[in-house]
C-alpha cells in the first residue's frame, strides 16, 4: 500500500521551528520605488495647419466637394476660413491658345452663377486656388487630347455686380489687392495646450507603504506563506520588527498575515481584536494546503 506523507514544507509547526532555529529568515521586503503619475499641461508651438493649406493653394489648385466651399457673412468664398478663388478646371470651349486666355470665369463671391450650378448639381466641377496673378491651371479639352495649360481668366460678371452691391468690389481690381484686403494674415505657428504625464518620486505614508509592499510580495505572508488576493489584502499587515512604527527602513519591515503578526513578540493582544480574521485565515490556509499538526485534532 502506497503511503502519502504530508508536505511538511506547508506545515506551520515545521516552519515555526525553522524560523526559531534561524534556518528560515524572513527576507527583507522587496525594493519599491514610490512614484506617482501627475497630469500636467503645457503650451507648445506647432506648425499652423492652415499655413500648409495656404501653401498648397498658392502653388496650384485643390479639388473639393461642394460642401467644403462656403461663404462668409459678406458672401466672399472661403475654404476653412481662408479666402479662395473658385474656377472650372476642365474647359472645352472658348480657349485662346495664342493669347493664353480662356472665356471661362473665376469666382470670388457666392454669386447667382454658383448658386445655379449648385442647384443643378454641378458644383463639383469647381476647383479652388489662391493664385494672385489671374492665371489658372486648366485642362484644355478643346482638342483631341487633354492638355494642361496656364490660362488667364476674368472675374465673373455676376461676382462683380454682387460684390459691388455688397461694397466689397473695388477698382482697379487685382487679386493681389483682393487677398491683401480681405484675407487675414496667418502665423507660421500656433499655440496648442497638450496634456502630459510626469512621473514623480514621493515620500510615502503608512498607507502607501502597506499597500505597495503587500503588492511587492504578491500578497503572500512572509512567515507562513498563505497567499491572498488584493481584495482581501486587509488580512495582511505591515509589521515593524523593532516595534517603532516610524522606522520604515526596509530591513525593519515584513508583511505578515494577521495571525502571524499576532504571534510576534508583544503582539498577543491582537488575537482577541482580530479573532474573526484569524478564523478566516485558517480556512484560507486549509484551502491552500497549509496545515498545523498541533491543531489537527481540533
Amino acid at each position: 500500500m502506497k503511503i502519502i506523507l504530508p508536505d511538511f514544507s506547508k506545515c506551520l509547526d515545521f516552519q515555526d521551528v525553522r524560523h526559531k532555529m534561524g534556518i528560515k529568515i524572513i527576507p527583507v521586503v522587496p525594493f519599491v520605488k514610490f512614484q506617482r503619475s501627475i497630469e500636467r499641461k503645457r503650451v507648445i508651438s506647432i506648425s499652423n495647419p492652415v499655413k500648409e493649406i495656404e501653401s498648397e493653394l498658392l502653388r496650384g489648385h485643390k479639388d473639393i466637394s461642394g460642401s467644403e466651399l462656403s461663404a462668409n457673412n459678406k458672401g466672399l468664398l472661403e475654404y476653412r476660413g481662408r479666402k479662395v478663388v473658385a474656377y472650372i478646371r476642365d474647359q472645352k470651349i472658348n480657349i485662346d491658345s495664342w493669347r493664353n486666355k480662356s472665356g471661362y470665369k473665376y469666382h470670388l463671391y457666392n454669386c447667382s452663377t454658383l448658386k445655379y450650378m449648385r442647384d443643378i448639381g454641378r458644383e463639383t466641377r469647381y476647383f479652388i486656388t489662391k493664385r494672385k496673378d489671374g492665371s489658372f491651371i486648366v485642362n484644355d479639352l478643346s482638342g483631341y487630347t487633354k492638355k494642361e495649360r496656364v490660362l488667364k481668366l476674368e472675374l465673373c460678371k455676376n461676382c462683380i455686380r454682387e460684390m459691388s452691391d455688397s461694397r466689397v468690389y473695388f477698382e482697379p481690381f487685382t487679386l493681389e489687392e483682393y487677398f491683401k484686403r480681405y484675407d487675414a494674415q496667418i502665423p507660421d505657428t500656433i499655440q496648442k495646450t497638450e496634456t502630459y504625464t510626469e512621473i514623480q518620486d514621493y515620500q510615502p505614508n503608512q498607507q502607501d507603504l502597506s499597500r505597495e509592499y503587500k503588492k511587492a510580495v504578491q500578497y503572500r505572508c512572509q512567515w507562513c506563506g498563505v497567499t491572498f488576493n488584493d481584495h482581501n489584502s486587509t488580512l495582511l499587515h505591515l509589521h515593524h520588527k523593532n516595534g517603532d512604527k516610524s522606522d520604515n527602513r526596509r530591513e525593519n519591515l515584513s508583511v505578515l498575515c494577521v495571525e502571524c503578526h499576532a504571534n510576534q513578540p508583544q503582539h498577543s493582544h491582537m488575537r482577541t481584536r482580530f479573532h474573526n480574521e484569524i478564523i478566516l485565515i485558517d480556512n484560507i490556509r486549509k484551502k491552500q494546503g497549509i496545515f498545523s499538526v498541533s491543531n489537527s485534532g481540533q
